[in-house]
């Protein structure tokens, strides 16, 4: 459990802020042909029905129907997840695409990681160090940089992408409280759902599907830097918490610019200097926080996704139930150690 939370889940993050920043660049070129409306479309469009066709592939592979483990109690952060983070966010983004470089929107997005701790401390009582805490001022830092030209006068377009980290730091702790659904699953339907719904909001706008070209570029950038991005931040979270798992993905801004300034040649500012400068500092203090006393479980009775570890020693009843992960209604017993850990589903305690 010790190696799977200190190096596995941190790697799943990294991995997903490489894969979602190789979209910025990719989403700058594709904005200019299309609206930013029928682009977020088309994006998560692609990522669902990319998905679906993977789902529907496995299940043929394995000779059974898809599995969609669902519990009642994950439908109302589910359907907030995908109207925050599937239907708002993306259409925000599209427009400070659309008006801005995508080297500044991308360090904008950083105002996600302070966003999310936020709401994961404040709202969801996830607990928060000083480390973390100064870690999120020097982020503030960095991305109010960014939000000013040199006369001091705002920003619009990258006021949009503040307003995009908001409302997906408001789908990651929602989607945090998902337990139930594999990360694949939860990709999927937030693909197909919001895809359908900015694709019709795009024609009733008077907008039109541009050309096949950029129907397919999108639908591979949908897949690759949304959808397995998704995936794999979502796994991430569950042993991580909202709050860490984003501290790590916040590095996507400085791989976004990176890419962006080679790719498509963009300048490098002083503003973008001196912002990659206070965020570098503030990434380093979450990347290297850890966390680990001596903590008391109480006995617990719930149902989620899991796996066998050291929170989870239970047997089973039937046979057939040991693969995993699985979910059924599981019990804890009363138990009281020290180890490293992350505020997930039973680290949630007082300090």
């Amino acid at each position: 459990m010790k190696t799977r939370s200190k190096y596995v889940a941190p790697l799943y993050a990294l991995a997903s802020a490489v894969l979602f920043a190789s979209g910025a660049p990719a989403t700058k070129i594709l904005v200019q042909s299309t609206t930013p409306t029928m682009l977020a479309g088309l994006l998560y469009m692609g990522t669902g029905l990319g998905f679906t066709i993977f789902l529907l592939l496995q299940s043929l592979k394995k000779g059974a129907a898809p599995r969609f483990i669902y519990a009642k109690q994950d439908l109302p952060w589910l359907v907030g997840a995908i109207i925050f983070g599937g239907v708002i966010a993306p259409l925000f983004l599209m427009m400070a695409m659309n008006g801005a470089n995508a080297s500044a929107v991308s360090l904008a997005l950083n105002f996600e990681i302070v966003f999310t701790a936020l709401i994961a401390g404040i709202i969801f009582k996830e607990h928060l160090p000083k480390r973390v805490i100064l870690g999120l001022f020097f982020i503030l830092l960095g991305a109010m940089s960014l939000c000013f030209r040199t006369d001091l006068s705002l920003s619009w377009p990258l006021l949009f992408a503040v307003g995009a980290s908001l409302f997906w730091s408001i789908d990651s702790n929602f989607t945090a409280k998902i337990k139930n659904l594999d990360a694949i699953q939860i990709a999927q339907l937030k693909g197909l759902v919001a895809g359908s719904f900015n694709i019709v909001m795009a024609f009733a706008l008077g907008s039109h599907l541009p050309n096949a070209p950029i129907i397919l570029g999108a639908a591979a950038t949908g897949i690759i830097s949304y959808g397995t991005s998704l995936s794999l931040f979502i796994v991430a979270m569950r042993t991580l918490g909202a709050a860490r798992a984003v501290a790590y993905f916040s590095t996507e801004p400085f791989i976004g610019s990176l890419l962006s300034v080679i790719i498509l040649k963009e300048p490098i500012t002083t503003s973008l200097i001196f912002a990659a400068l206070f965020m570098a500092v503030g990434v380093w203090l979450h990347l290297t926080e850890q966390h680990g006393h001596e903590h008391a479980h109480a006995e617990l009775t719930h149902e989620h996704m899991h796996t066998h570890d050291e929170h989870h020693q239970h047997k089973h009843d039937t046979e057939g139930s040991s693969e995993e992960p699985h979910t059924h209604v599981h019990t804890h017993e009363p138990l009281t150690h020290t180890h490293d850990h992350y505020p997930d589903s039973h680290h949630m305690h007082d300090h």
